[in-house]
């Protein structure tokens, strides 16, 4: 039917657009996981206009805070790749949440198994202090400790380029 015709349409542009900027991202060598603060898009006469919902999407898929439309853009798109400590931090425990989600699946670990999260990691312990209720909420932890302890399942990694290590212990 024709009215399902424009969200097609607009789908098909999120996707698009989506694909450019992954690209770029690729390009830059910046990863999907550390967020970035916009998107400019060139803003064409045909372009089509996107929904709040899909312009959410089209957010999330690139991990952009915002996004742009801009007819006096030069190129397609622009991504603003200005890492603001706040930006850095967030990537940072995003690729946090990965490890230890990861670490929670070796251990045989269920999503509703409360855990003690143990973590050395010099490097990155203030941005995981200054965030350590939201850490907690997103792994499942009752508890983070800042030391070795006793543990399920552990894990030597990198994270921002740094050694740390991991250890999960379930309650």
């Amino acid at each position: 039917s024709t009215a399902h015709r424009p969200l097609l349409t607009q789908m098909a542009e999120v996707r698009r657009i989506a694909s450019v900027a992954l690209a770029k991202r690729a390009e830059l060598g910046i990863k999907v996981r550390q967020p970035l603060a916009e998107l400019r898009v060139k803003r064409q006469a045909s372009s089509v206009t996107l929904s709040d919902e899909l312009l959410d999407i089209l957010k999330d898929e690139v991990n952009v805070k915002k996004v742009v439309f801009d007819a006096k853009l030069k190129t397609e798109l622009e991504l603003d790749t200005t890492i603001t400590p706040e930006l850095k931090a967030e990537g940072t425990l995003r690729d946090l949440v990965r490890i230890v989600q990861e670490l929670r699946q070796n251990a045989g670990l269920q999503p509703k198994d409360s855990i003690v999260l143990m973590i050395e990691a010099p490097s990155v312990s203030a941005v995981v202090q200054e965030n350590d209720k939201f850490l907690k909420a997103e792994v499942g932890a009752r508890a983070i400790e800042y030391k070795r302890g006793k543990f399920t399942a552990e894990v030597v990694t990198k994270l921002d380029g740094a050694d740390i290590w991991l250890g999960v212990r379930n309650i």
